[in-house]
């Protein structure tokens, strides 16, 4: 296999350790709906779409291991219409996107759970479900603001406060303004994308597209993109690796599995092709900035390869083969919990979350380290917060953007905050949100009159 020359590096002998099948989430029900990952985690839930009426999300408070029954399950009812994406803010550990498959977008916040009590685990279901309940999402945006068709993906603006995007089976970019529950820009593309993501500091997104080609656009201004030809015209996926100074495409090329590197400064053909294998599931490529490590799991694998980034070493090589971790059971899915959320002290440096017919498993990535101080090689600064507010985004088209707030990963350093407050844009919305429920239950009883 092209590209697996092995030269040193920290990240060398990363492992992975699947977790006991008692620390994991059994007996859930979820739905493989879509182009996503069919879950989604922050530092304090897991979402996951389910099976059924009403587009249920199953939430999941991340650590709690008890088997997920259909009468145990706490629900949030996020539309009408099945869910095919969601995202959970990357500064907001309650605040959860949905997309479904006709077109609409929702935004919902699951109660943190410092505002209900802990309890033993045999009682923990009902406190839980009492506390989250059905929850039904109400969508803030009108539904000439969204998609006409499905939704593809939903993700939140990394650098820019309660900014979202998403794509569609329309062909569309949409960007919404979360705290003032509008759309404020739409691009329209020439054919179906597959999947996008924001780079790290909010300003520009990639767009890989079913026309082969690949784009890089600011969504404030249309006329701002740049495209390249990307892969064959089969699904694909695109993450930025900004460490790198790299934009990564996976899909298919000539038959093989393949990851395409791209400079974004010089966007015109790759700068390396790396052979993967002639699979032929989808590659679902995660990128750690903090250690520059490419993870790549797929839909129906059971290996998560991994591979490390760099800007460009001395033979002008910038893809390196780690290693990689085997199961005996394929995955359906997955998603990487924050990096906060990874234990120091045990040399964590990832968590991924493997979805799987009936169960989520946890793999743990640890670099072996017979030290037990903390490790600050391999826990730099990470993310923490954006560093801009939904009012600035406008200002900024074609502008540089402020890195985000990051934090330091040492013990004893930072203290996670407690539930957020609630701002006033959080009320307003919730009360717009009440009035038209209210409308719409006065309109049904109309009808009985």
């Amino acid at each position: 296999m092209s590209g697996r020359f092995v030269r040193q590096s920290k990240y060398r002998h990363i492992f992975g350790t699947i977790a006991k099948k008692e620390k994991a989430y059994q007996g859930v029900k979820p739905a493989f709906i879509g182009e996503g990952n069919f879950l989604a985690a922050s530092q304090l839930y897991t979402a996951l779409p389910l099976t059924g009426g009403g587009g249920p999300i199953q939430i999941i408070r991340n650590g709690h291991y008890e088997k997920y029954g259909a009468q145990q399950v706490a629900k949030l009812n996020a539309s009408k219409f099945p869910i095919v994406d969601c995202s959970w803010s990357p500064y907001d550990h309650t605040l959860l996107a949905t997309g479904d498959d006709n077109g609409g977008i929702n935004v919902q916040r699951i109660p943190h759970p410092d505002t209900f009590p802990e309890k033993e685990a045999k009682d923990y279901q009902d406190t839980y479900k009492n506390a989250i309940g059905n929850i039904s999402a109400t969508s803030p945006f009108g539904s000439s603001e969204c998609h006409s068709k499905k939704v593809a993906i939903v993700g939140w603006n990394p650098g820019v406060k309660n900014i979202l995007g998403s794509v569609g089976f329309d062909n569309a970019i949409k960007i919404y303004d979360v705290d003032h529950s509008k759309a404020i820009y739409s691009h329209d593309l020439p054919d179906l994308p597959y999947y996008f993501d924001w780079n790290s500091d909010g300003s520009k997104i990639a767009v890989v597209r079913k026309d082969k080609y690949v784009s890089i656009l600011d969504p404030r201004d249309a006329k701002s993109e740049i495209k390249a030809e990307g892969l064959d015209p089969k699904p694909s996926r695109c993450v930025w690796a900004d460490a790198a100074r790299k934009l990564v495409v996976t899909g298919v090329k000539g038959g093989s599995r393949v990851i395409a590197l791209f400079d974004p400064r010089k966007f015109s053909t790759p700068l390396s092709v790396t052979d993967v294998d002639s699979g032929g599931s989808v590659l679902c490529p995660f990128y750690d900035p903090d250690n520059s490590v490419l993870y790549l799991p797929a839909k129906g694998d059971a290996t998560i390869r991994y591979y490390e980034l760099v800007e460009k070493d001395d033979n002008d090589q910038h893809i390196f083969y780690l290693s990689e971790f085997r199961d005996n059971e394929s995955s359906k899915g997955g998603c990487f919990l924050p990096k906060s959320a990874c234990d120091v002290k045990q040399c964590e440096v990832a968590i991924f979350y493997r979805l799987l017919r009936d169960w989520v498993s946890p793999v743990s990535f640890t670099v072996p380290r017979k030290s037990d101080q903390f490790q600050a090689d391999l826990f730099p600064d990470t993310y923490q917060s954006p560093s801009l507010d939904s009012k600035d985004y406008a200002g900024l088209a074609n502008k540089e953007h402020k890195a985000p707030v990051k934090r330091s990963m040492k013990p004893g350093v930072f203290v996670e905050a407690a539930a957020p407050q609630r701002t006033k844009e959080d009320v307003e919305r919730e009360l717009d949100t009440a009035k038209a429920k209210v409308a719409a239950l006065q309109l049904e009883l109309s009808k009985f009159k």
